[in-house]
């Protein structure tokens, strides 16, 4: 049995799975933005859900469009208490930003509303 190779062009697109930490960091920096920012292809997990919360909260206006986010960021303070569910990185992340308000906010985790 004779096997030939013969060059070839591989054609098509790839979608890239979307990414937990990059929406949470995304969502962050668009509360931090002036105007609106569109976040393609973002993660709808529980950890992501959490970050848009917690934007909402601290002002930003969140509107999911198709399987796409955007984001108007705001200095708008909405709430005071802001829970973070059981995403590490959403308190790491939104506790200094928080921190910008000239208010006292309370950030908590997992069960605590």
């Amino acid at each position: 049995m004779d096997v030939v190779a013969e060059p070839s062009q591989i054609k098509g697109t790839v979608k890239a799975p979307p990414s937990k930490s990059m929406t949470q960091r995304a969502i962050a920096a668009a509360l931090l933005a002036d105007g609106q920012t569109t976040i393609l292809n973002p993660s709808f997990c529980d950890d992501s859900l959490a970050a848009i919360s917690i934007a909402e909260g601290l002002g930003a206006k969140v509107i999911q469009s198709g399987s796409d986010l955007k984001i108007t960021g705001s200095r708008e303070l909405k709430e005071t208490n802001l829970n973070c569910r059981e995403s590490g990185l959403a308190v790491r992340m939104f506790s200094p930003v928080a921190a910008l308000y000239p208010a006292e906010i309370i950030m908590t985790g997992a069960d605590f509303f």
